[in-house]
């Protein structure tokens, strides 16, 4: 009888511990995978993206929602069954939101779903998309926060274990120059029925503020000699005489150098006439003769190095800003308005303030 029962109880043995896992895998709630009990935390780098000094509020750094990932759980997992009771995701910030509100990304409201940073200026957007989209959604879509359900039957386990999050990096308000460490080591996490919080997720990466500095004496020649000009020469209105080349040189420059550019930072001019100047034609570069000025019939011109005229009074798109040194370069010439009875010659003076921006 002994031997007999030994083989049944070994037998019964086996059974109950196979007969365990199903029990907790159908049950209508999610759990931790094989006992071994989390939270998962998931580490994502975002490497270095850069940011021109002067672009608006709301404006994305470097790409938006750039996939990172997938990321893997270090052996943990989040399992999750019902046959039709309802179980819960929830994504929540573990940061304050940004405050106020923003310009939409790519058509979608933003505001309150922009996650403060340990960086002043910035703040991150995050979409959490993967195997979410099994999910349906009670509030939003994937930018967290929001919350999300199964009510159906599900004919297999949900797993979770890895992450795949989709992240922008948004500018927020002022940055300082330089370059910032980012570290947020708990920005968001993940809860589920029957578990509470299942994950948190760390942002680390480096965001560096594109800009140049000016020097006390940026300008190749102050005053730019327009050259001395015969009086006869002016014959008819619309005469323009030979351009004179200048630059501006901007130093200390930091920018993305990298090919192709994740962020390109274009310098730009604003050109307004001062001392006695006025503008003439904004769209034609044209400024009138100004303080200590005798000539008459005839105004300044400021014009690109390929002669297309420099809008006054409005920021100009120039070119990109590289590592080092960048050099602006214009020219300027002066452009008779009068006919030739009415230009008298003289001295002639003109006087423009300048304002880089980086967008």
């Amino acid at each position: 009888m002994f031997k007999q029962k030994k083989p049944l109880g070994r037998l019964f043995f086996v059974m109950a511990i196979a007969m365990v896992p199903m029990s907790v895998t159908y049950a209508d709630t999610c759990y931790w995978k094989d006992g071994k009990v989390g939270p998962i935390h998931y580490d994502i780098g975002i490497g270095t993206h850069y940011v021109p000094r002067d672009v608006r509020r709301s404006t994305p750094i470097g790409p938006v929602d750039k996939r990172y990932g997938p990321v893997g759980g270090g052996g943990l997992a989040i399992d999750c069954h019902t046959s039709g009771p309802r179980i819960n995701f929830m994504a929540r910030s573990h940061q304050p939101m940004a405050p106020g509100s923003f310009e939409p990304i790519n058509g979608e409201d933003v505001t309150g779903k922009i996650i403060a940073t340990n960086i002043d200026g910035v703040g991150v957007r995050v979409k959490l998309a993967g195997s979410y989209t099994f999910w349906d959604f009670a509030t939003d879509n994937f930018t967290v926060p929001y919350d999300a359900y199964i009510a159906r039957y599900m004919p297999n386990v949900f797993s979770h274990s890895l992450l795949m999050p989709l992240v922008t990096l948004v500018k927020t308000g002022d940055i300082a120059p330089g370059a910032h460490n980012l570290s947020v080591p708990d920005l968001l996490g993940g809860e589920f029925t029957g578990i509470g919080n299942g994950f948190n997720m760390s942002l680390t990466g480096t965001v560096i503020q594109a800009e140049c500095s000016v020097s006390s004496n940026p300008v190749s020649a102050d005053p730019v000699d327009l050259g001395a000009w015969d009086h006869s020469v002016f014959t008819h209105v619309n005469y323009a005489t030979t351009a004179t080349p200048f630059n501006i040189t901007l130093n200390s420059c930091v920018a993305d150098n990298r090919t192709p550019p994740e962020t390109i930072t274009y310098a730009h001019i604003r050109l307004d006439p001062t001392a006695g100047s006025a503008i003439h034609d904004s769209l034609a570069g044209q400024l009138t003769l100004g303080t200590g000025s005798t000539a008459k019939g005839v105004v300044i011109q400021m014009l690109h190095d390929d002669d297309t005229p420099v809008t006054l009074a409005s920021a100009v798109r120039l070119k990109p800003i590289t590592p080092g040194s960048t050099m602006l370069s214009f020219k300027a010439r002066l452009y008779q308005t009068e006919p030739p009875g009415r230009v008298e010659a003289g001295v002639a003076k003109g006087s423009l303030s300048f304002t880089i921006t980086y967008l």
